[in-house]
């Protein structure tokens, strides 16, 4: 079978619009400040809202146990998106601890607790990230979340994420009416959006480009059941001609979205069309 068409075809194309499947990153990085920070006593469901920090410490006795709870909004990460690495930088105002006491963030499920209302408490849940030890005040203090340690698509389905913070030590976290903006809690989500369903897109790598041509090069002319990634855009069970227009309909959509870039000119498309008739008509001689 003759290569000739496809070796020539995918290099004129990526000259003739100068650019790369490199260029095309489906990853993303935010960094949050919470939309909602307090501080709650569970036993009395208390909230110490409308202060410069939230507060979390525990002690036996259920009424001196308090979590400081942080609301952030999930909106702008796409819903289906993987989270790669998570991190909560806190900055400590005031403890009073003993050496190797820790301060814990879990996930909290129920995002319906506000900072103005007296809400029912909302709990932990998953425990997320640990710190060996909080020494000193006034100073940052970050936390490597675990992506694998809860369903987050739950939180991205409904926009939000809360955390509490629990801990033996007595401390006090900036919130967001802190005096300092450097100095409020920050959320910083490293993702990977969902792949595309692109028309043409053979490899599923989200993006139409040379190699999804020789993909349908591969088995022009062959019925399949195997759909897209085989060549068989249009999914009517044989990869042919108007595969072909697919695909060429659709060369690098994303990359010529993001960088605006004009379309190929008409000799480049005519010179392509040339080549891939010429490479059918071989595989139909032998």
């Amino acid at each position: 079978m003759s290569r000739l068409c496809y070796s020539w075809c995918a290099p004129l194309l990526v000259l003739a619009w100068g650019l790369s499947a490199a260029n095309l990153a489906q990853a993303g990085l935010v960094q949050l400040n919470p939309i909602d920070a307090d501080s709650i006593k569970p036993h009395l469901n208390v909230n110490y809202n409308s202060k410069s920090y939230v507060y979390s410490y525990y002690r036996n006795d259920p009424i001196q146990k308090h979590v400081g709870y942080l609301k952030f909004d999930l909106s702008t990460i796409p819903a289906g998106s993987t989270f790669n690495s998570l991190s909560l930088k806190l900055y400590t105002q005031l403890n009073i601890v003993t050496p190797g006491q820790v301060a814990n963030i879990h996930r909290v499920a129920v995002d319906s607790w506000s900072s103005t209302t007296q809400d029912p408490y909302p709990g932990t849940d998953e425990l997320l990230g640990a710190d060996q030890s909080i020494v000193g005040s006034f100073s940052p203090f970050t936390w490597t979340l675990d992506p694998n340690a809860w369903n987050y698509q739950v939180d991205l389905t409904d926009g939000y994420l809360s955390l509490g913070i629990t801990s033996p030590g007595y401390f006090n976290w900036f919130a967001l009416d802190g005096l300092n903006f450097a100095q409020y809690p920050l959320l910083t989500i490293n993702y990977t959006e969902p792949p595309l369903d692109i028309p043409g897109d053979a490899n599923g790598d989200d993006i139409v480009d040379g190699a999804d041509y020789t993909v349908w090069a591969d088995h022009y002319l062959q019925t399949t059941t195997l759909g897209a990634s085989v060549g068989d855009f249009s999914g009517n069970g044989l990869v042919d001609g108007g595969d072909y227009t697919i695909w060429a309909d659709n060369y690098s959509p994303a990359l010529l979205a993001a960088s605006a870039v004009p379309e190929p000119s008409s000799w480049v498309l005519a010179l392509v069309g040339l080549f891939a008739g010429f490479g059918a008509r071989h595989r139909l001689r032998r």
